[in-house]
């Protein structure tokens, strides 16, 4: 049973996409009901670490002090904050992805639709 929300209509992308209460029944809620594959939990796992990663090295960037102007130290530190936030976004768009028709093999709802329009 799909949990609906009222939507405006120019968003109805579905041929019968309107429910008996006249509400426009979303996908959102199918995707929170999803399971993610144990390999996306593990790259939501790590992309938690990356941006704490993150906070941490640019912390250390922000507290080292040194008399030199241009230290390589701090340097490395703040190229590490790029790494991390880089590496912990593509980390949380791995994790975040939505895999259902990917892994299973079968088609999603809308693109069954389609193959039964042809």
């Amino acid at each position: 049973m799909h949990k609906s929300v009222p939507l405006p209509e120019a968003f109805n992308t579905r041929s019968s996409g309107r429910s008996r209460h006249g509400f426009i029944a979303t996908d959102a809620v199918d995707d929170l009901k999803m399971t993610r594959p144990v390999g996306q939990k593990i790259a939501l796992a790590f992309a938690a670490l990356f941006y704490l990663g993150a906070v941490a090295c640019a912390l250390g960037a922000v507290f080292y002090s040194s008399g030199q102007s241009g230290d390589p130290v701090k340097a490395s530190l703040m190229a590490s904050v790029v790494f991390f936030v880089g590496g912990g976004f593509v980390l949380q768009v791995i994790g975040t992805a939505r895999l259902r028709g990917l892994l299973s093999g079968e088609p999603h709802e809308s693109q069954s639709e389609d193959l039964d329009r042809d």
